[in-house]
């Protein structure tokens, strides 16, 4: 039940902390502020309530897929998918960082792919717009 709570927590406040930044900074907040609030939000709050990080992760992943399903424009199954595996990735690096060094290293480590990992999404999709517009 908690891993529900510790996963939703995150979801949802890392959507009104990413919207508002991102209405600030455009695409860059993308990858250079949201991988930070995310990855500390979702491991932060697992550590808080006693969950298994991997777990809330991967609820955090859901969320974030099932919200990708409603508001993509075809209702693409693949962002939602590619949301869930992506957080889980993260969650996994997360413990095996941690179990293998520390958690600070761990959570500085899954910031640093989450946002490689956005990078490579938005230069990804500006690419497909400029293909689109030529």
């Amino acid at each position: 039940m908690f891993i529900l709570i510790a996963g939703g927590l995150a979801a949802g406040a890392a959507f009104l902390i990413n919207r508002w930044v991102f209405e600030a900074m455009g695409d860059r907040s993308i990858y250079l502020f949201t991988p930070i609030v995310e990855e500390f939000l979702k491991t932060g709050l697992a550590l808080l309530l006693a969950t298994p990080i991997i777990l809330t992760h991967l609820v955090f992943g859901l969320i974030e897929g099932a919200y990708d399903l409603i508001t993509a424009p075809k209702k693409q199954i693949s962002a939602a998918i590619i949301s869930v595996i992506s957080h889980l990735f993260f969650g996994s690096a997360t413990v095996a960082l941690a179990n293998n060094f520390n958690i600070f290293i761990a959570v500085f480590v899954s910031i640093l792919l989450h946002a490689s990992w956005n990078g490579l999404v938005v230069k990804l999709a500006s690419r497909r717009k400029l293909r689109k517009l030529s």
